[in-house]
């Protein structure tokens, strides 16, 4: 049976596109493990899809100090070259300018109107740690790029309310770790074995190690210096 040349071409374009994502990947989660290093933000990719990251993420200073929030970030079967930054979504529901109320994705429009291969996540990352920690500075954006703007009025004229409000919110955040998600997210916790937040990161670190024993060998050596890193 004769090959078709352009059914040819097409898978090669599509093996180079997928080993182009998937070394894009690697680096992108070396990147990230190096820059966030002290136990703020930890993030590993999905057993079953690399695309599909989990991530966790314990807020270190800001209104919403002492929060713990897991999040997922998808990736577009393009990735480098995906035209809209990465989808980042919250599993729970928190109040932030930059986070929309009705689905928890946060929006990075005003770092990030487009995006291209030149751009990384452990970028959009820090913009989104910097946001989360740092309202003065979100909610004087451009009205525009403000996504929810009850919140942001509330925190620029009702401090009290909107401290007893961060308040509710940060216990609830801790609580919902401890709840099963009843998909393969890695970042959720037995309360009867841990105790105290130490306890959470080194059970954080362990658990990552094992996904990623399970991953491509290329993904280990990651895990392996992280652990390294944050003792």
């Amino acid at each position: 049976m004769p090959i078709d040349a352009n059914s040819s071409d097409e898978i090669i374009d599509e093996v180079l596109c997928t080993t182009k994502t998937e070394y894009r990947i690697l680096l992108e989660l070396k990147l990230i493990s190096t820059e966030f290093n002290t136990g703020s933000i930890y993030i590993i990719p999905s057993k079953s899809n690399s695309l599909l990251w989990n991530g966790i993420y314990f807020i270190r200073s800001g209104p919403y100090k002492d929060a713990i929030l897991r999040f997922k970030i998808q990736l577009e079967t393009n990735y480098p070259n995906q035209k809209t930054p990465p989808e980042l979504k919250l599993e729970f529901p928190i109040e932030h300018p930059l986070i929309s109320p009705d689905t928890q994705i946060f929006d990075s429009s005003h770092a990030f109107p487009t995006w291209n291969e030149s751009e990384h996540l452990y970028s959009f990352l820090k913009y989104f740690k910097y946001a989360m920690e740092n309202f003065d500075f979100c909610v004087n954006l451009p009205i525009e790029k403000i996504i929810n703007i009850e919140i942001a009025e509330l925190y620029k004229k009702d401090q009290k309310e909107f401290k007893e409000k961060a308040k509710e919110m940060i216990v609830k955040s801790v609580n919902q770790i401890f709840i099963p998600t009843g998909d393969e997210n890695i970042f959720s916790y037995d309360r009867n074995s841990i105790e105290e937040d130490e306890e959470i990161h080194q059970s954080i670190l362990e658990n990552m190690k094992t996904v990623a024993d399970n991953l491509p060998e290329s993904f280990s050596f990651l895990f392996d210096n992280r652990n390294r890193s944050l003792h």
